[in-house]
């Protein structure tokens, strides 16, 4: 019974253990090689080699110094926004105290009636909507009369140089006397249309006018 425990192993089993031996050393040295980080040269794993958990903790490199990349291209513009609250009126401006300098107020009059039996001859009084610092020089321009250096204007664009008050006439009924006249108040305020007719007469005046400030 000793000689046959102690006898030696044949050579199909010391072949066999040797196999052995050798793919269980291969293994290990394979399993090595891919655990030691060391051993992997750079890019050479693909993405699709990486598990779901390493591919999320991945982050792109940064430019020299922590720099970021260059920015992408500009978005689309978006739509314009609703219009804001109208914010209150500031408050009104003072009214001059009198007309400036080579600043012209225009306007217009149109008078008709007949004149009375007996009494007053026609007035017809106009105020300047801001008064003058000095009582105006007066001109009047006859039904389709020539424009003067004082009044270069006409009927339909009246115009009056510095310091002149310009009536362009435009109708007068029969050419009836007409005449204006400083405001018996002050000229600086405005002046009156006068109409020294002889009685019982038809009158239709119009015309514009035009006063410059000195």
């Amino acid at each position: 019974m000793r000689n046959r425990w102690l006898r030696p192993p044949s050579a199909a089993l010391v072949i066999a253990l040797i196999a052995l031996f050798v793919a269980l050393g291969g293994t290990t040295y394979a399993a090595t090689s891919l655990i030691n980080g060391k051993l992997i040269k750079p890019h050479t794993i693909a993405k699709s080699k990486l598990t779901n958990a390493a591919i999320k903790q991945l982050k792109g490199n940064r430019g020299p110094s922590g720099a970021q990349g260059p920015a992408g291209p500009t978005g689309a513009t978006g739509a314009t926004g609703a219009t804001g609250a109208t914010g209150p009126r500031g408050p009104a401006g003072p009214l001059v105290s009198t007309l400036p300098a080579g600043s012209t107020l225009t306007g217009m009059y149109s008078y008709a009636g007949v004149s009375a039996p007996s009494g007053y001859h026609p007035l017809y009084p106009l105020s300047f909507q801001f008064p003058l610092k000095t009582a105006p020089t007066i001109n009047v321009i006859g039904i389709g009369g020539a424009s003067t250096a004082a009044c270069p204007g006409t009927a339909a664009a009246p115009q009056a140089t510095s310091g002149n008050l310009c009536v362009y006439q435009t109708r007068n009924d029969g050419n009836l006397t007409f005449d204006v006249t400083p405001s018996s108040a002050d000229a600086r305020f405005g002046f009156s249309l006068y109409f020294p007719i002889a009685a019982s007469t038809n009158y239709e005046y119009e015309g514009t006018w035009a006063v410059t400030g000195d």
